[in-house]
């Protein structure tokens, strides 16, 4: 069993160490009495520097891509308090749920890993929200689900069936489907949630379009 340290460093008196070190001595004890882990290690990028000499020396990249060496060679993440306020620590956790690690210390919800990922996933996307949106709506999502009319109509059948009523149309499914996005902004603000009612904003409008096209055609057929 390997646990990894996570916490923040940057803004903190001696970089936080002596929480990293409280917490390498509180694990120690924990596991290797308590709960009889013998082989238990502990992963401690504050003793990245343990020469005193070479402390807080170097450019933060390189104690960055050293302690991202050690996160992926441990079983498990122990998270201290104040993560949250840490880019750092947040690449950690990021990662550590990317490689399945188990989560000890700092209780982090399902929402919060969620959000830390929309965060670092629109710094490499310069792209508005709109671009994106409608790139998502027309490629990656149709690969993914097939084409949107096709999939909310499957959709619209099986929570009519569910509800015991008649198919839900396509574009009443899209609507339901921005505010369900809308609920999750209130209740964490992050962009991926932005984007994806944006994208079903959109399709709503295409599905309009697509149902005014066949209108149209239906009523020139009946009137010829």
């Amino acid at each position: 069993m390997k646990i990894y340290i996570s916490g923040p460093m940057t803004g903190y008196p001696d970089y936080n160490y002596p929480a990293f070190f409280k917490a390498e001595e509180n694990l120690k004890k924990e596991y290797s009495y308590i709960l009889n882990y013998p082989n238990i290690k502990i992963l401690n990028p504050a003793r990245i520097d343990d020469d005193e000499s070479e402390k807080f020396t170097k450019k933060r990249s390189y104690y960055m891509l050293k302690s991202i060496e050690m996160l992926l060679d441990a079983t498990h993440i122990f998270v201290l308090p104040e993560w949250n306020r840490s880019k750092g620590a947040k690449l950690e956790i990021a990662l550590a749920n990317e490689f399945n690690l188990g989560f000890l210390g700092t209780p982090i919800s399902y929402y919060e890993i969620e959000s830390i990922i929309g965060e670092i996933d629109s710094t490499h996307d310069e792209s508005n929200i709109f671009d994106i949106a409608k790139k998502l709506v027309s490629n990656d999502r149709q690969k993914q689900y097939g084409p949107p009319e096709q999939h909310l109509t499957d959709v619209g059948r099986i929570w009519g069936a569910l509800l015991q009523i008649e198919d839900i149309s396509p574009q009443k499914v899209a609507l339901m489907m921005t505010g369900l996005k809308l609920a999750r902004e209130t209740f964490c603000p992050k962009k991926d949630n932005r984007v994806d009612a944006i994208g079903y904003l959109y399709i709503t409008d295409l599905l309009e379009e697509i149902k005014n096209e066949k209108f149209s055609f239906d009523k020139e057929e009946k009137v010829c």
